[in-house]
């Protein structure tokens, strides 16, 4: 009698019934309490509270320590030559007694900007309780000539960034004194002028001997031609100088200039701007309108 096959040999469907090695992975809700990261969150939070407390505490200390508090002798203040100190410690009076922290120091810096004769301030908290406070006062350069009251011409002192100065009681300024220059304008336009006053006086000065000295007057008017008054022998003579080469111009001037009076006679005024060529107006001429020449 032939024996029968056992089913696990003779059944080809029992190798696709295999037992799993491991459990199934069931995927959780992303948001779900128990996957989160409690301890790392935990230890944020905690980090995060102790740190606002001292923070805390660090800024109540320093606002209320008497060791912070900024008194009058704490402000420290450089720079001063004109201005007068009281007018800067003005301008903290409601600090003193404060907490270091208290001042507000850029509305403080624009407060000593205001102050007269004041270009730039920088203030600074230096710890525990002083402020310091440096200052760059502004640097008259010359005297301007402005229209005034009943048609006549007062003298106004302007600094080098075309503002204009205010006397101060018991200074005495010897300056230049310069036409052209309008009190209507803006800064940006006067500075301007002024700046071509000052490269001019530079350049004419830049070395031995110094040219300014020969000259009475200056007109800045046109930002692009300084004009200058000399007196050569008692004559009174404009040169037209343009906006540089100033030194090179006036030394062509005085080389030429008694050869041209005794070409033209009296010379009115001088346009040395030309490269290689002058422009004369000889003083009878213009006095009747007439054009200039060239020698």
């Amino acid at each position: 009698m032939a024996k029968t096959a056992s089913s696990k040999s003779s059944s080809p469907e029992t190798g696709a019934y295999r037992r799993r090695k491991g459990p199934v992975r069931v995927r959780r809700w992303i948001f779900d309490w128990r996957n989160w990261p409690w301890r790392p969150l935990l230890f944020t939070l905690a980090f995060v509270a102790v740190a606002a407390g001292s923070a805390y505490a660090v800024d109540q200390y320093v606002a209320q320590g008497p060791r912070f508090r900024f008194e009058p002798g704490g402000l420290v203040i450089t720079g001063l030559d004109r201005v007068d100190e009281g007018r800067i410690q003005a301008v903290f009076a409601d600090d003193f007694g404060k907490s270091l922290l208290d001042p507000p120091l850029e509305a403080r810096r624009m407060a000593t900007l205001a102050v007269p004769w004041v270009a730039d301030a920088s203030v600074v908290r230096l710890w525990p309780n002083r402020i310091w406070v440096d200052i760059q006062e502004r640097r008259p350069l010359a005297f301007v000539r402005v229209p005034a009251k009943g048609g006549t011409l007062e003298l106004r002192m302007i600094d080098d960034r075309g503002v204009f100065l205010d006397p101060l009681a018991g200074e005495q300024f010897d300056l230049p004194v310069i036409d052209g220059v309008d009190p209507a304008a803006s800064r940006e336009d006067r500075e301007a002028r002024v700046r071509l006053f000052e490269r001019l006086v530079r350049d004419l000065d830049a070395e031995e001997p110094h040219y300014s000295e020969r000259i009475s007057q200056i007109n800045v008017a046109d930002d692009g031609n300084a004009r200058v008054t000399v007196v050569d022998g008692g004559e009174v003579i404009e040169l037209q100088m343009g906006d540089k080469l100033f030194r090179h111009r006036f030394e062509v001037y005085l080389e030429y200039i008694d050869s041209w009076k005794r070409q033209f006679g009296k010379v009115g005024w001088v346009d040395l701007r030309i490269r290689d060529q002058v422009v004369i107006l000889p003083y009878a001429d213009a006095r009747r309108g007439a054009g200039p020449v060239q020698p």
